[in-house]
């Protein structure tokens, strides 16, 4: 059972490098016009604070719908709950949180950490609930993904 698990997180860290790469170049679509520079956050004022969701809302959203779902979270600020069910770095050395709420394992949300939130991430455990503040970055395969979170609150066991 360990062994088929490994192999599923494998699949998805790879179907997640896979959506990143192919990502950037269908983005560009090769127009010399199109813009290059990181994309910039939105910033939330006083009217449009960061809203409050859970990691099985926003899972649920993209396995109904992605394109619904896009539109209430991709580049949006909100503040996330869930419960840790895996975590690893990836090549670039980021933090990824998966949390639970997901129809199954590969569609579990995946929360990509600050660099500023290493030392908080290096005390998290499996099974620990959890609240961030994220921005939304769409969904790869249904598995919503959500990047520059910070760690808000840490429930300890």
């Amino acid at each position: 059972m360990n062994k088929v698990l490994k192999w599923v997180f494998g699949i998805a860290i790879i179907l997640f490098i896979i959506g990143i790469i192919f990502g950037g170049l269908l983005e560009n679509n090769g127009d010399d016009k199109a813009e290059t520079s990181a994309r910039t956050k939105p910033v939330n004022n006083a009217d449009d604070p960061p809203f409050q969701t859970t990691a099985t809302e926003i899972a649920s959203a993209y396995a109904d719908n992605s394109a619904d779902a896009d539109k209430k979270y991709r580049n949006k600020a909100f503040i996330v709950t869930g419960k840790v069910v895996d975590m690893h770095t990836d090549a670039a050395e980021t933090t990824i949180l998966i949390l639970e709420g997901g129809l199954d394992a590969l569609t579990n949300p995946h929360f990509s950490l600050a660099a500023s939130e290493k030392t908080k991430a290096a005390e998290l455990k499996q099974g620990q609930k959890v609240k961030l503040q994220c921005y939304g970055n769409g969904d790869i395969a249904k598995a919503a993904q959500s990047e520059d979170c910070e760690i808000l609150f840490i429930e300890w066991q």
